[in-house]
């Protein structure tokens, strides 16, 4: 029996939304704990926010997507925390800390999003279908 541990599933959420293009972007504002980086699929399109909340409380981000469209209005979300920070993944609980998808609608070339605490999130704004 084997398991990822965290670190594993951080490297693979960055390996596997890498983009081809990188995106330049800005945080207004207080930005104590918030790292982001975006880029650009050229293969599919998408848009890839990756961002990094190390604060103890969810941060709600405006993000504006300035010579970017269109956009299709729909992704999805890639989010890796813990609900307790000194979760493990162990042999009987393998994917204590592990991400979870979950699909986006209502995206448009601006926006918010509320990112939770001490969380990874892989956000990829899709393209709209040619």
């Amino acid at each position: 029996r084997s398991y990822g541990t965290p670190d594993y599933y951080v490297q693979k959420l960055f390996s596997t939304n890498r983009g081809t293009t990188v995106l330049p972007n800005r945080i207004d504002g207080q930005t104590d704990g918030l790292f982001l980086c975006s880029s650009r699929d050229a293969g599919s399109g998408d848009v890839i926010f990756k961002v990094i909340n190390r604060q103890n409380a969810a941060r709600s981000i405006h993000i504006k997507l300035d010579g970017i469209a269109p956009v299709s209005g729909t992704g999805e979300q890639l989010l890796l925390r813990a609900d307790n920070p000194n979760a493990e993944n162990t042999l009987d609980n393998p994917t204590a800390v592990a991400p979870v998808q979950s699909d986006l609608n209502g995206l448009a070339t601006e926006f918010d999003h509320e990112f939770p605490a001490m969380s990874l999130s892989v956000i990829r704004v899709h393209a709209p279908k040619m």
